[in-house]
């Protein structure tokens, strides 16, 4: 598969995923759980700002192509993006909001 077509395939995953979380946040008054998942690192950063800026989102959009470039072949990698990716989720899981409850 060539880079171009794994750069777009991702997009396309964080567009539908970033659609599917913001439903379920319901604008404020649903469930963050699936966006603290799906982007930690974007959840990460909300929290400590206490809203979700454009710094937020833009890692957020950029999370999913940077680990398609990432992961391309190697297992090691593929098993460091897995780990830091649950890592960051426990840290989020365990931050205490009280925004994003």
């Amino acid at each position: 598969m060539s880079l171009l077509v794994k750069i777009v395939l991702s997009l396309v995953v964080t567009f539908i995923a970033f659609g599917f979380v913001i439903f379920l946040a319901g604008g404020g008054h649903g469930t963050y759980l699936p966006m603290k998942y799906l982007f930690p690192y974007s959840m990460i950063i909300a929290i400590l700002n206490k809203n979700i800026n454009w710094l937020a989102i833009s890692i957020g959009l950029l999370q999913f192509p940077i680990y398609s470039l990432i992961i391309d072949n190697k297992l090691k990698w593929k098993i460091l993006v897995l780990v830091l990716h649950i890592f960051a989720i426990i840290i989020v899981l365990n931050m205490n909001d009280q925004i994003f409850n």
